[in-house]
């Protein structure tokens, strides 16, 4: 393999790691932010 297709697959696996991580941090976070209104507020988790 070229050193080119070898940056090209670096950056794609990059690139895919980082929506990963985004992607779970976020459901993790939301989920959080509800535990949290309902806690406080009292709303319901489906709303």
């Amino acid at each position: 393999m070229n050193i080119g297709m070898l940056i090209i697959i670096l950056f794609m696996c990059v690139v895919g790691l980082g929506s990963t991580i985004y992607i779970v941090g976020s459901m993790f976070f939301w989920l959080g932010w509800k535990i949290v209104r309902k806690i406080k507020h009292g709303t319901p988790l489906y709303d």
